[in-house]
């Protein structure tokens, strides 16, 4: 999206905290879900919340957003408390893009697109609106599909639209929960890029979260990875620091082999043998 237009609807937005999370717990009637997990993420960060299946990384990507609500701890965006802000609020900060997209709308991909210019459009559309949109359909390759009905698309097809609509709503914050599940490889490519070349060109305005179990991913795109693991922090810093062979094996039960990142190539994990219980 326009530069410019970040600067308007986000003034003063220079390097600071963007999301702070503090003690915040999540319980599904006596499981615990998330467990005491705190951190910050300032502005200009590409985060990925890595971890398997049933780690809580869904979990933690909807209590930022106020889809779950914690029965424990503090969320806030922006340097607000979000459980004190209405949904139009917080959709100005945030955008969040579900692990799966169930609803089928009824409408055009434009219009599916035009519906993320919504926190920002008072009473009419106007030009900059769909200047927007026309934008993130070309930066996300869906020129071809922006009269068909979403409705008639394949997964792949929607998943990459819903994910142009959060783009389009140019928040602070980008929430993102398994965003290249639905995706070929090379659209995976091109979503990720598409996404973090917004954070990095954004002047330090926005950042982007995105929850992740393919670590290949979380080590190629992120600048800072949360790893979690039976519902707590288990090591937070670099992709380097945190993904470790160590660490791999105690939350995915896998040996591996890794290749750091260099000039030529990114960081590689090869996934080797399962690991045996009681090695």
């Amino acid at each position: 999206m326009n530069n410019s237009n970040s600067g308007k609807e986000h003034p003063g937005s220079s390097d600071h905290e963007l999301v702070r999370v503090r003690d915040l717990g999540f319980c599904w009637g006596e499981k615990t879900v998330l467990d005491e997990i705190s951190f910050t993420i300032i502005s200009g960060q590409i985060v990925a919340i890595l971890g398997k299946n049933g780690a809580g990384k869904t979990t933690l990507i909807k209590c930022l957003n106020r889809v779950q609500i914690p029965q424990n701890g503090k969320v806030e965006i922006c340097s607000k408390d979000i459980s004190r802000q209405s949904l139009i609020e917080l959709s100005k900060s945030v955008s969040y893009v579900p692990q799966s997209v169930r609803t089928s709308f009824p409408m055009d991909v434009f219009d599916v697109l035009l519906l993320g210019r919504r926190p920002h459009i008072s009473w009419m559309t106007s030009p900059r609106d769909l200047e927007a949109v026309s934008e993130t359909l070309r930066k996300f390759g869906l020129e071809d599909l922006a009269f068909r009905r979403f409705d008639r698309l394949s997964g792949g097809e929607r998943q990459r639209v819903i994910i142009a609509k959060a783009v389009v709503q140019n928040p602070r914050v980008y929430l993102l929960d398994e965003p290249t599940s639905d995706l070929d490889l090379q659209h995976q490519l091109l979503v990720m890029e598409a996404v973090t070349d917004i954070v990095r060109n954004s002047g330090g305005s926005k950042s982007v979260v995105f929850a992740i179990h393919d670590i290949n991913i979380a080590a190629r795109f992120s600048d800072r990875v949360i790893l979690l693991h039976e519902g707590r922090i288990l090591a937070d810093g670099t992709p380097s620091e945190v993904i470790t062979r160590s660490n791999i094996a105690t939350v995915f039960g896998v040996d591996s082999e890794i290749a750091q990142s260099s000039s030529n190539s990114p960081m590689n994990i090869i996934i080797g043998e399962r690991v045996k219980q009681g090695e």
